[in-house]
């Protein structure tokens, strides 16, 4: 055994320190040292040995020693600064289950640094459309930053800079310059920055999409050419298209039109490659067949050698072989000017068909009478004069160009096939000829297929393929498909020609008999060889060839193939010698080409004569190439010389060539044997045209060659088709129509036998349906042929021809192409739905709309034109007429030309000088246009014209063009001495076109006119710091310099002005610099003190080198050092809310008092804990380095306070700084219906700023405001304050409930403008901020206008005084040059869009309406369309300004007099461009009177009408620039069907060439009345009316319908009306006629009621006891006041306000304070009532109710209660006392006492909740608004609902019309619950909200209240939250 000593492990580790703490910065690197633990063992051994851990080990990690290091970067924000973690120390002995470990807290705390932003991506892609406009949003970018104080966004790196921009607190991009500039791809950086500076960077790429815009453009379609012969593959041309799109929109393919066999096309590198595709040549197999064969006939003089033919080869196709009769051929040669020198006729003699041959030429009248040979041949050469050089065939012709050859060699002729009379029949073998050529079915079928090589499908220009027209077809790559662009490029190819034939002659070989006798100077035969190709390489000079023995006899001429004897025959030759020899003809080509045919002359004696060619008519025959079909060319006699045979048979040769009749072109009939145009024994033919195929271009003049036979022909040859390329028909064409002739012949000469018959060869029955095949070849259509319905565009037709004999038929193919014709029209895209967009209104010319309209066409191509129909009022817009793009025209107004062409100036470019302050008021030159339109000797009719801005300094001569200078010119303000003016010039008098501007480039001549100004500093400002030892200042260099040129200029002087401040002489000195002829110095003498004085104007004086010197000032600003205290401070920041939208956002900054200006570096700023208002910390943050007061988004509306420690770290102060947040949501209508106004002389700023010891301008405002409309200044909400020129802007809305409409805010502020600029001693020079009203300023120019606000969500308005800061609604107004809707229909329904209570429906994709029980009373929106008008008025919105108008108004009259509506001014003329238009419709004695005015004349227009008050008039006006018509629908008689002439009346508009046809109406429209305006009378002698109208009673009757174009008026949308009743259906209030008798009966109850009343009072008294009712006392709990007031009713308070009840003997109320408040000045009953109505304050008490608005006096005046008199024994004050604490006692859940319309005063907590005050959306109530209570009083309605008008005694029970907002059509607004914290100001879901003015007054707020809106001693208010829903005081 051995022992084993165990280790045993008793002890743990242990750490040096029981816990561990250490500070570190947050901004250590990773793996940092941050402490070092320790632990011991007491364990010597292995279990002594200690290894560390840590708890945290995805933060921190700890190494063998101890050493404790980070792994991630510390973070403070998210640990508040402290990791607590623990570190362990764990022995490492052998058994691990018994290793100890122990651990030790570590604690860290982490110092916070600053940390830049971070982006939550690393980098962000976008996109956007190459046509977004500017604003248009890209993307958006999102930093985070840990510490709270991210500060804003940048873009960097952005090139071009301002391609795109960002929000700096949102972090959107949205494009920022007007053009791309063709970039495709943008990468910048976004930069987010926060308030220390730090940043960090991402990488934005924004890639552009492009737009198919562009269609491809070629750059070259000029015709090509290639050589003939090449094979497949050749290369013909490269086309090249671009296309100005990105992309793949700008990747062009290239295709051919119609698929062209010949040509191919490929797209390759942007290029399309046009290649041949024909090949070479092609091996085809064709049949054998076996054919009879004749034995050669042995020749007729057996002792002559045979002709030398080759074995088995057949005798000449075209001759016969055999005849009884002799055979006449003539070869006739017509008039040639270039021939003409032939003067001579050939006759030879063939010996075995006793024949002669003739070469006739013209002028040769008759033959010789030698000639004695039985044949006689000729051949006609026909000239064809040009028609002209324009003319081109008829593409309809159905014949090929290509006549058929035969197989043999190019040698082989192709002479004319003749009769033949066979004998003897032996087989031999023949090649068939192309299927062309006739086949002879009489013959044996094929008894084999054997191969043949032919030549085909080459470019062979020879035959049918001198040119082509081919089309190529670039599209875009636009995807899908359908929205791609194309264009065509049509050009010709041109086949150049090669030498590739060789002369063929007409004969394979002659014979020729000729006599022995024969005349050396006549010719003996004439050969003749003609070569296909063209110019050159067809030019054949002849030769001959052959034994010497033979050629020595004969020469040839070898420009005509004349051959001629050399020298005599022998006479012993005859009928023994023949002549054999080749005729060569070789053509000019390179190498040259030849070819022969063997020449036979049999040596005769003279003999018979054959056929004499007797006469021909004309001798030189002239064609016109134009001429018809079947015109006679010629006539030919023959004489037969047979006796007792005259007969003869013609035929006229097809030769190989165009002109020698190839194509068949003539043809030849015999003239009957009575013609007498031959003699009785002769014979006669006439050659005419038989197809139009004459082209002088072509061929010049034509060869025939004419045989005649005497002899007997039989039928033994089949016909044959012609052969022909088809034809074509465009589509859509009328039903038989003659689509072409098919053509065949037949070689047989008889007329019987050449009579053939067409058919169809079993065509099918859609061919047969579709066309007609007549037999004489003729082929027509059935019915109009479409090509779309067509895959192939043609039609293969099956034709066969015979002659009438069994077995002679033949087959062939016609093709007839259906061309396509544009009848299809093209059908708009509409798959994604019409197309809308919204343009603003500041779109320059060019720019893109975003509509790019598309089109589905199946035609080929489709060269689209778009145009603009109708709707483009004033050309505004213009369409690309290619590609569909709808881009802005012009803001001008272009007539409708009155004719084609621009005048243009006569020259582009002139040039003047002229001296500064010198030529003055001057002509200076002039410009020149003219019209291309008219002669230059006419007057031009030329209007010129200058841009407005360019009338600021020159005028032109309307008519003469001359320029001249407004006052006079300074060169100074011009750039570098140079102005630059475009004239323009229209012709037609100015209603035609405009040229383009001619630029006139003026040269101003300096003279010294200017005195030296201070050039640096910069803006001649400078900064010297405060509290800086003189002699410490560096001093400030002045640099002078002078406008003028440099002989005018420095050197200069400056010095103090004589006028200088002493104070100023003693602090400041000036020196010269030594040596410098520009410069001084400025230093201060003594100590400067900002606090003293902060700026400080320095006034030199400057003079130059001439002595020109004046006054310039340098501004010193005295530079702030902390060195004044710091003490407490206030301020208010007031912020409306739009929408309750506004993001996180900077809203100012806190305020404490200190003179020192910017020590704000040296302060720290501490949001201090509120009591009660833990919502502060939630909502608000405070900078802690800056001050900034930051307010998060979703803040509720309220009040908050602030409390804010500031700590001063230099001067080691500390302050508190108050500030009263106040914060109002604006809903839509708040921004929408506003009021505007302009405030000369003040910015923004300074609105904000409070005087010495007075408030600021907005609190006056507000207070001034509110007075005009009987509100309190706390429901005024100005929420916009904007600098513009010359002032501020200022918008505002007021509010009882709902909003004010803009009509009445604007209106009234307008007639009270006067009285307001008094009390506040300002300008107010702009009232209603709207262009389109102006139409001298107006963006729209003299187009329709209409203005948009649009209120800016992410970046409000912030504008900030010393102590009060106004954050408000940035509204950008945007004006559309339209008249209609600015906005497409909506899709779906949402609350508002039916106004007045109406339920929305949809039906069908539309929406509907559903308006009560009576629908017919209201529009398609639920718009009221009647009221009824007691001698009243009601104001609305005015017409928009269009560019075509028209007004309908339907109206019924219960008086002959009164007014039916005026809008206009209101005022006398408050400034110089107030519009002076106006439209006022009257009755007067049964007279519809229409007064209107458009700024250039009063135009007055009247209708007569039926003196009957029980019809509806329906009136009628419109107006255009055209001029103005009203009418009234049968006006004189309501039965007649047909309106009369007299029932309508137009007159033009007034004025010159500058006739105004816009109605601009500033004023509200009135409707019924006219009130609070000036007498007309005043107004007509303020515009300048040229007509006054007159002064009418107001309306009684019903307006049963208002229109304007579309716009439907809803007659209960007023809120500014009287003795108006909604809808005409309402009753009249009664009115109760008294007696003498009943005024006594009712004053002695009256006496007795007093009395009665007094006495009970008395006992009251006595008794000294509280009133007390039981009934009362269920009362009292509920509301005391009355409900009718105005403004009452509106307003929750939670004390009692009893001021009504506390009525002073003096008829005053009892207050500690007489209400001294501004007197309204809009009272339209007190103030200025109705016209024929002066007893306005009786008015007042009889009506018993006003419009709303207070009274107007000279002074303010104390409002006044009606006197009451009261008992000494009754104490009012007695039962309040009692009552009030009896309330008290009650328990807490009854309601207050208050005035629950009241707007503006604190909501008590649960306020109405027993009667569910908060509102109530459950209730199916209806509630007169007006007049009950609404719906949120449901139960108060219950109780004290009243079922009667208390004004009248019917007992109508009016209609449910709810009053409703003014802009109930507008969307709604966005649903949120709001916090339980506080009580929506505007929204009208909680009664007895305030308005968005409501709270304290900026300036008398007192924080410390901390009472916020809607809630009573700092409690919160329950608000419920109610959706989309509205309540109604």
């Amino acid at each position: 055994m051995r022992r084993r000593n165990v280790e045993t492990n008793e002890h743990e580790p242990r750490f040096t320190h029981s816990k561990y703490h250490r500070t570190v910065p947050e901004n250590i690197k990773t793996h940092s040292s941050i402490l070092q633990v320790h632990a011991t063992d007491d364990d010597l051994d292995s279990n002594g040995l200690i290894q560390y851990s840590v708890s945290d080990p995805e933060n921190f990690a700890v190494d063998d020693g101890g050493v404790l290091y980070n792994l991630r970067p510390l973070d403070y924000e998210h640990t508040n600064g402290e990791y607590l973690l623990y570190v362990y120390a764990e022995d490492q002995g052998s058994v691990r289950s018994d290793r100890k470990r122990s651990r030790v807290p570590v604690m860290l705390r982490v110092e916070n640094t600053k940390e830049p932003p971070w982006f939550d991506n690393d980098q962000y892609s976008f996109a956007v459309s190459e046509s977004a406009s500017i604003d248009t949003y890209v993307g958006t970018v999102v930093a985070r930053d840990a510490d709270g104080d991210f500060d804003r966004y940048e873009l960097q790196e952005l090139t071009p800079p301002n391609t795109f921009k960002v929000d700096n607190q949102t972090g959107i991009i949205s494009v920022g310059g007007p053009d791309f500039n063709d970039v495709w791809e943008f990468t910048f950086k976004a930069v987010a920055f926060d308030t220390t500076g730090l940043s960090s960077s991402v990488s934005v790429t924004v890639s552009i999409i492009d737009e198919n815009t562009n269609k491809p453009v070629f750059d070259n379609c000029s015709d090509i050419s290639v050589k003939e012969n090449q094979p497949a593959g050749t290369g013909v041309a490269l086309v090249k298209a671009t296309d100005a799109d990105h992309g793949v929109n700008g990747e062009v393919s290239y295709s051919l039109l119609n698929d062209d066999p010949t040509f191919t096309i490929e797209t390759r590198d942007g290029y399309g490659h046009i290649f041949t595709t024909r090949s070479s040549f092609t091996t085809r197999y064709v049949p054998i067949f076996q054919h009879p064969i004749f034995n050669p006939t042995p020749p007729p003089y057996p002792h002559l050698p045979t002709p030398h033919f080759q074995p088995n080869t057949p005798p000449h196709p075209h001759l016969p072989t055999h005849h009884s009769h002799p055979i006449s051929q003539h070869s006739i040669l017509t008039h040639v000017p270039s021939l003409s020198s032939f003067q001579h006729s050939i006759l030879t003699h063939v010996p075995s068909l006793s024949s002669s041959q003739h070469s006739i030429l013209t002028h040769v009248p008759s033959l010789s009478p030698s000639f004695q040979y039985p044949i006689s041949q000729h051949s006609i050469l026909t000239h064809v004069p040009s028609l002209s050089p324009s003319f081109t065939p008829s593409s309809n012709t159905p014949f090929s160009t290509q006549h058929p050859s035969t197989p043999s060699s190019p040698n082989t002729p192709s002479t004319p096939h003749l009769p033949t009379q066979h004998s003897h029949p032996r087989p031999f073998s023949l090649f068939l000829p192309t299927p062309h050529l006739p086949t002879q079915h009489s013959h044996p079928r094929p008894s084999s297929l054997s191969p043949s090589i032919r030549f085909v499908q080459v470019l062979d220009r020879d035959g049918e393929d001198r040119d082509f027209f081919l089309t190529v077809i670039a599209k875009d790559g636009a995807q899908p498909a359908s929205e791609s662009l194309q264009e065509a490029c049509n050009f010709k190819v041109d086949v150049l020609d090669v030498n590739d034939n060789a002369p063929i002659f007409d004969q394979k070989s002659y014979i020729q008999n000729l006599a022995t006798d024969h005349n050396l100077e006549l010719p003996v035969l004439r050969v003749t060889a003609t070569d296909p190709d063209t110019d050159q390489n067809a030019e054949v000079v002849y030769s001959i060839d052959g034994p010497l023995q033979n050629t020595e006899y004969f020469t040839i001429d070898n420009h005509t193939g004349y051959i001629k004897l050399a020298k005599p025959l022998d006479p012993g030759m005859a009928d023994t010698k023949i002549f054999s020899f080749d005729a060569v003809a070789t053509d000019k080509g390179s190498p040259p080409l030849h070819g022969s045919a063997v020449v036979q002359i049999n040596v005769i004696q003279s003999g018979s004569h054959p056929p004499e060619l007797m006469s021909i008519f004309p001798e030189a025959p002239l064609i016109k190439e134009d001429v018809p079909e079947n015109t006679e060319v010629m006539v030919v006699c023959v004489d037969s010389k047979v006796p007792g045979k005259p007969d003869l048979y013609f035929n006229l040769f097809l030769g190989n060539t165009v002109d020698t009749n190839s194509y068949g072109t003539f043809a030849k009939r015999d003239l009957p044997k009575s013609d007498s145009r031959c003699a009785i024994n002769q014979r006669g033919v006439v050659i005419f045209v038989d197809s139009r195929t004459l082209d002088y271009e072509t061929v010049t003049s034509y060869k025939l060659l004419l045989q005649a036979v005497v002899g007997v022909d039989v039928n033994d040859n089949s016909p044959w088709m012609e052969p022909n390329d088809g034809t074509t028909i465009t589509e859509n064409s009328s039903p038989n129509i003659l689509i072409g002739t098919i053509k065949a012949r037949d070689r047989d000469i008889s007329e019987e036998f050449r009579t053939l018959v067409f058919s169809f060869d079993n065509a099918s029955p859609d061919i047969e349906s579709k066309f007609e095949l007549r037999s004489n070849g003729e082929l027509r259509t059935r019915v109009a042929l479409d090509r779309e319905e067509m895959d192939t565009y043609g039609y293969f037709i099956p034709i066969k021809v015979t002659d009438g004999m069994e077995g002679h038929e033949n087959t062939g193919p016609f093709w007839v192409t259906v061309l396509d014709l544009n009848d299809v029209p093209p059908q708009f895209d509409k798959t994604g739905g019409v197309y809308v967009d919204q343009v603003p209104e500041d779109r320059l010319p060019g720019w893109k709309t975003g509509i790019n309209l598309k089109v589905i066409d199946p035609d080929i191509v489709n060269h689209f034109d778009f145009q603009i129909v109708e709707g483009n009022e004033k050309n505004k817009f213009r369409i690309d007429s290619t590609t569909g793009e709808v881009r802005v025209n012009s803001i001008l107004d272009y007539d409708a030309p009155t004719n084609d062409r621009n005048p243009v100036f006569e020259k582009k470019n002139y040039t003047f000088t002229v001296t500064e302050n010198v030529d003055c008021n001057m002509v200076f030159g002039q410009v020149v246009a003219t019209d291309p339109d008219l002669p230059s000797n006419v007057d031009q009719n030329i209007r010129y014209y200058l841009s407005q801005p360019e009338l600021t300094n020159f005028t032109i001569g309307e008519t003469t063009g001359d320029l001249s200078i407004v006052n006079c010119l300074d060169r100074e303000a011009a750039t570098r001495g140079t102005m630059t003016i475009y004239p323009g010039a229209v012709d037609a008098g100015g209603a035609g076109h405009d040229a383009d501007p001619t630029s006139v480039v003026l040269y101003i001549l300096d003279k010294n006119d200017n005195h030296p100004f201070i050039q640096s500093p910069d803006n001649s400002y400078h900064k010297f710091m405060e509290n800086a030892p003189p002699a410490t200042v560096t001093p400030l260099t002045i640099q002078l310099d002078d406008k003028d040129t440099p002989e005018h200029g420095c050197p200069c002087t400056l010095s103090f002005e004589s006028f200088t401040p002493q104070d100023i002489i003693n602090k400041f000195e000036v020196s010269k610099v030594e040596g410098d002829k520009w410069q001084y110095k400025l230093k201060p003498k003594v100590m400067l003190d900002r606090e003293a004085q902060k700026f400080y104007e320095l006034p030199f004086r400057t003079q130059d080198r001439e002595g020109v010197e004046g006054t310039r000032y340098l501004t010193i600003e005295v530079g702030d050092v902390n060195d004044s205290p710091m003490t407490d401070g206030s301020s208010a920041i007031q912020v409306y809310n739009y929408q309750g939208q506004f993001p996180t956002m900077v809203i100012g900054s806190v305020y404490v008092t200190d003179e020192d200006d910017d020590d704000v570096k040296d302060k720290y700023f501490t949001l201090l804990p509120t009591d009660g208002q833990d919502q502060v910390d939630t909502y608000f943050t405070v900078d802690y380095n800056s001050g900034k007061i930051t307010m998060e988004k979703g803040t509720p509306e309220g009040t908050y306070t602030l409390k804010v420690k500031v700590d001063d770290r230099y001067r080691n102060e500390t302050a508190t700084g108050t500030v009263a947040v106040l914060v109002v949501d604006l809903n839509e209508e708040a921004v929408m219906q506003s009021g505007s106004f302009r405030v000369a002389g003040y910015s923004a700023h300074q609105v904000l700023q409070k005087g010495e010891g007075s408030s600021s301008l907005y609190d006056r405002l507000k207070v001034e405001i509110g007075a005009i409309h009987n509100i309190n200044s706390m429901n005024v909400d100005i929420f916009n304050l904007k600098d513009a020129e010359g002032g501020v802007d200022i918008r505002y809305n007021c509010h009882g409930s709902p909003y004010y409409t803009a009509p009445r805010l604007d209106g009234l502020m307008l007639q009270s403008r006067t009285e307001l600029m008094d009390a506040l001693n300002i300008d107010i020079t702009l009232v209603t901020l709207n262009d389109c009203l102006y139409e001298s300023s107006s963006p729209c120019g003299t187009g329709s206008c209409q203005q948009f606000l649009r209120p800016n969500l992410t970046s409000p308005l912030v504008v900030a005084g010393d102590t009060t800061t106004m954050v408000g609604v940035d509204i950008t107004p945007e004006y559309n040059c339209v008249c209609g809707a600015l906005e497409p229909p909506p899709s779906a329904c949402y609350p508002g869009f039916c106004l007045n209570g109406g339920e929305c429906v949809q039906q069908n994709n539309t929406l509907v309406c559903h308006c009560g029980d009576n629908p017919e009373e209201y529009g398609p929106r639920c718009e009221l369309k009647s009221a009824r008008f007691n001698k009243g008025y009601a104001w609305y919105q005015a017409p928009k300004v269009c560019m075509n108008s028209s007004l309908y108004l339907s109206f019924n009259t219960k008086e002959q007099d009164g007014i039916l509506l005026y809008s206009g001014p209101t005022v006398e003329r408050p400034w110089s461009d107030y519009p002076k238009d106006f439209l006022y419709i009257v009755l007067r004695k049964w007279t519809l009177e229409v007064y209107l005015e458009l700024g250039t004349g009063t135009v007055r227009m009247f209708v007569k009408l039926e003196q009957n008050t029980q019809r509806t008039y329906d009136f009628i006006m419109t107006w255009n620039d055209q001029g103005v018509t009203v009418e009234v629908a049968q006006c004189l008689d309501s039965i007649e069907p047909i309106t009369p002439p007299e029932c309508r009346q137009s007159v033009p508009l007034m004025g010159a060439m500058n006739t105004s046809h816009l109605l601009n109406l500033a004023g509200p429209l009135q409707l019924g009345g006219i009130v609070t305006m000036a007498n007309l009378d005043k107004l007509a002698m303020s515009y300048k009316w040229t007509i006054v109208p007159p002064n009418v009673v107001p309306f009684y009757g019903c307006i049963e319908e208002l229109r304007h174009n579309d716009f439907l008026y809803d007659l209960n949308s007023t809120d500014y009306d009287k003795n108006t009743y909604k809808p005409c259906g309402a009753p009249i209030p009664a009115q109760v006629v008294m007696g003498k008798q009943s005024i006594v009966i009712i004053v002695v109850s009256l006496l007795c009621l007093i009395l009665l009343v007094l006495l009970i009072l008395c006992l009251a008294h006595r008794k000294q006891k509280a009133v007390s009712y039981n009934d009362l006392d269920g009362i009292v709990k509920e509301t005391i006041g009355g409900s009718d007031l105005e403004g009452f009713g509106e307003k929750d308070m939670t004390q009692y306000d009893l001021k009504l009840l506390r009525v002073g003997p003096d008829g005053y109320l009892f207050s500690d304070q007489k209400d001294t408040g501004p007197p309204s000045f809009t009272n339209p009953v007190m103030h200025e009532g109705l016209y024929g109505e002066p007893d306005h304050l009786a008015r007042r008490e009889e009506n018993g109710r006003t419009p709303g608005v207070g009274v107007v006096t000279a002074a303010k005046q104390r409002r006044q209660a009606p006197l009451a008199p009261m008992s000494e024994d009754l104490s009012i004050g007695d039962f309040i006392n009692t009552n009030i604490k009896k309330v008290d006692k009650d328990s807490s859940d009854f309601d207050n006492v208050r005035h629950y319309c009241f707007e503006g005063d604190e909501m008590s907590i649960a306020s109405l909740s027993s009667i569910g005050s908060g509102g109530s959306v459950e209730s199916d109530s209806t509630f007169d608004y007006k007049n009950d209570w609404g719906q949120r009083f449901e139960k108060l309605n219950d109780i004290y609902r009243r079922d009667s008008d208390e004004e009248d005694d019917s007992d109508f029970e009016f209609p449910s019309v709810p009053r409703q907002r003014k802009r109930a059509s507008l969307p709604p607004r966005v649903k949120e619950t709001r916090s339980p914290t506080s009580s929506p100001a505007h929204s009208p879901s909680a009664m007895g909200d305030l308005g968005p003015g409501a709270g304290p007054d900026l300036d008398t707020f007192d924080p410390s209240s901390q009472i916020t809106r809607g809630s009573q001693r700092g409690q919160p208010a329950p608000v419920t939250k109610v959706e989309d829903k509205e309540s109604w005081c």
